[in-house]
């Protein structure tokens, strides 16, 4: 009679282990990202590449681990300081200059994932991961992300210091290799004030436009002198 219990048990352990190995979720971390296992007690300290990972199954009440995938290329990010247009909820972005009159700015920052496994594993602590559907089980961060929550206000707002010390869109293009280098330099000690968890690629000006109604002004004072050149 013990030994059929023993038997009946056993078989039930049998089912129980079985059952919950079909039961194991496996999901995929797709080529251009890394990613970590989230348990109920905490991060796994493997990261993990393209490929599939068993996360397991959830319990009862549907705690299990969860997939947190990170972006692992190079994203370049576009810092525009432009005028109200639907692209950028009609509001004026414009940057004012010293002499009180706008332009249109474009800065581009080039990140990538550190290479640095403690900084990496900062990126999966500090910054919110975005629910990818799978019930749940796998989120995601992009390096949009790291950048908005560690540098972005930071770097909108010493761009629109740099250049207003500038008299208007003119006195920028005469010296613009000069606000370019400024500008490049600005992001890079950005990165190192703020603890940014990203690897800087380049951070540059790209573009500076006046405001129409003085471009207009300007082109229209140098076509009346032969000094405008």
């Amino acid at each position: 009679m013990k030994s059929v219990r023993v038997m009946g048990v056993f078989a039930t352990i049998v089912i129980t282990v079985f059952t919950s190995s079909c039961n194991n979720k496996v999901v995929s971390v797709p080529p251009g990202y890394i990613a970590k296992v989230l348990t109920p007690t905490g991060w796994e300290d493997k990261v993990y590449e393209a490929g599939q990972v068993d996360i397991g199954t959830t319990d009862s009440v549907g705690r299990g681990n969860q997939l947190v995938l990170c972006e692992a290329t190079s994203v370049t990010i576009k810092e525009q300081f432009a005028k109200p247009s639907p692209e950028n909820g009609n509001e004026d972005h414009r940057i004012i200059t010293k002499d009180k009159t706008p332009i249109a700015v474009d800065v581009y920052v080039q990140v990538m994932v550190p290479d640095d496994k403690k900084l990496r594993d900062s990126i999966f602590s500090q910054v919110t991961p975005t629910p990818e559907g799978d019930q749940g089980r796998v989120s995601k961060i992009t390096l949009d992300q790291v950048y908005t929550q560690f540098a972005k206000m930071s770097i909108r707002g010493k761009t629109r210091q740099i250049f207003s010390g500038y008299n208007g869109y003119m006195d920028v293009m005469q010296h613009y290799d000069e606000a370019s280098k400024r500008v490049g330099g600005m992001i890079a000690e950005t990165f190192e004030e703020n603890r940014v968890p990203l690897k800087l690629v380049a951070g540059q000006l790209s573009n500076v436009k006046a405001d129409e109604t003085i471009w207009t002004a300007e082109t229209g004072r140098c076509s009346s002198r032969s000094l405008c050149h």
